[in-house]
């Protein structure tokens, strides 16, 4: 492969990367703002229990199938081309953030959106970008 190619392929997943974070962030800054000023009331916890419990439950599988892929990103050789693997990865990190920030829109807890940011950063570690 021709290594400028390659770099430029590094550069697109960083910015991949900091495109996802970035809007995670943005989304999280803007529920914190909406919940803490009183502009979005929390909902009851009747309506929220299930989302909590959704969370968790949630978590467990996304955990289980990052460690699946993060498995089957070790197995790929050096000719192989790891970025739909990562994307994968990081789209479920995404997730877990995203769905924390619902949670922190609904209820103005910020427990669920950290720990949401919290996988998405594992999940950048857990699938690098590959350096050629």
């Amino acid at each position: 492969m021709n290594n400028t190619k390659g770099q430029d392929k590094s550069t697109m997943l960083a910015i991949v990367r900091v495109a996802m974070l970035g809007g995670i962030v943005i989304l999280g800054a803007v529920a914190i703002f909406l919940t803490k000023s009183g502009q979005v009331q929390p909902m009851a916890d009747e309506i929220l229990a299930p989302l909590r419990i959704a969370f968790v439950a949630i978590l467990g599988i996304v955990v289980v199938t990052m460690f699946f892929f993060r498995k089957k990103r070790r197995a790929l050789t050096t000719e192989d081309d790891p970025t739909t693997v990562n994307i994968i990865g990081w789209a479920l990190g995404e997730a877990m953030a995203m769905f924390g920030a619902v949670i922190l829109f609904l209820s103005g807890d910020l427990s669920y959106f950290f720990a949401g940011v919290v996988i998405m950063l594992v999940a950048f570690v857990f699938f690098p970008i590959p350096q050629e």
